[in-house]
């Protein structure tokens, strides 16, 4: 029943869902979530840290974020924990999730340039690691030169669509 002391509901207080689970929201087993990877994370870089520090006076929660490919959908939390006057407080969550069957994941078709207002192809779209680094006199230089090390090199970005 309802914990009376907190006002909780107890699994035992929700019916079973019975209602058919329609496109990428439908499961393998209905009684639970596949993980497929559970992806380590890896701390922010300087200026997203200055960011944080700026917005509220806050911290990147490392340990509570997460970024799970699971059966049907990705799931991931950016946590961070704003600043006390004895500390940091409770972590506050940024929770998502995108479903393989709805944009930015779903394949369908590109858009055509200008004026055409029409599918040109279909398209599928794919995860890709862009180097955030430049090119200089034939070189490569790394983002943020002078101050690479605080400056995250690489970025994992979801590429709706391979052509325009």
């Amino acid at each position: 029943g309802i914990n009376a002391e907190y006002g909780e509901l107890s699994p035992d207080d929700m019916g079973e869902r019975t209602t058919v689970h329609d496109g990428a929201t439908a499961r393998d087993d209905p009684g639970k979530m596949d993980i497929i990877v559970d992806a380590e994370i890896r701390d922010i870089g300087c200026s997203a840290k200055l960011g944080l520090l700026c917005y509220g006076c806050s911290k990147f929660d490392l340990e509570r974020s997460y970024l799970y490919l699971r059966e049907n959908s990705v799931e991931s939390n950016i946590s961070y924990k704003m600043c006390c006057c004895l500390g940091f407080c409770q972590a506050q969550d940024w929770v998502q999730v995108q479903y393989f069957d709805r944009p930015p994941l779903a394949g369908g078709c590109a858009p055509c340039p200008a004026p055409c207002c029409f599918c040109c192809e279909r398209q599928q779209p794919k995860f890709e690691v862009v180097d955030l680094g430049c090119m200089c006199c034939l070189k490569r230089c790394p983002n943020g030169l002078c101050f690479s090390s605080c400056c995250d090199q690489q970025l994992l970005v979801i590429m709706p669509f391979e052509t325009y």
